[in-house]
């Protein structure tokens, strides 16, 4: 799993303030239209003209500014014209999927804030899960619950469901081993108490 996958996952989850995730969608468009500026950069100059500035320039947009130096101007002088192109590609690609990364992050974070398009609009409450409906989802979907149960919280629906298991225990052991057997296993198991 990537790193975007991870910070999608975190995005998903709820697990974040609205505050982070302002930041983060402020991020997320930053970088995306910088990563669609050096795609475009890159698919409308002729390979011809791939120099050194334009790698330059790209590079800088795919390290996120952190100054990552790549090759030197030796370097690419040295360079075979072939291995250029290939570069060229190389850097292509490597910009499309950041840009599609980040595409993702920004649709995450669009779901998460409750935008469309480009205002902010009140995230609807989820409807409330009925107590049948809780018992199913802890096995279906168990962030739905968890989230309902934050939300609202009952202690009377799992007393039940506890005390209905319990008993059909019960029932199930004296049915099966018998009461006199259940009995006489039970002293074994503390003879002290039985003398």
């Amino acid at each position: 799993m990537s790193e975007s996958d991870d910070l999608i996952q975190l995005i998903q989850s709820g697990g974040m303030s609205s505050e982070k995730l302002t930041d983060l969608q402020d991020m997320a468009k930053s970088q995306l239209a910088a990563y669609s500026d050096a795609l475009s950069l890159l698919e409308t100059t002729p390979e011809a003209s791939f120099g050194f500035e334009l790698y330059r320039q790209v590079l800088e947009v795919g390290s996120g500014g952190t100054g990552t130096t790549g090759i030197s101007q030796r370097e690419w002088d040295q360079m075979l014209p072939d291995a250029r192109l290939r570069l060229r590609s190389m850097l292509i690609g490597t910009v499309r999927e950041g840009r599609a990364n980040f595409q993702r992050i920004k649709a995450a974070l669009d779901a998460a804030q409750g935008r469309t398009s480009g205002s902010f609009v009140p995230a609807t409450a989820a409807e409330p899960l009925s107590e049948p409906a809780r018992i199913i989802t802890t096995f279906v979907a168990p962030t739905k619950t968890f989230a309902d149960l934050k939300r609202v919280s009952r202690w009377w629906s799992p007393f039940i469901l506890l005390t209905i298991a319990s008993y059909a225990l019960i029932m199930v052991a004296g049915q099966k081993v018998g009461w006199e057997q259940l009995a006489e296993n039970q002293m074994k198991l503390q003879p002290k108490q039985a003398a």
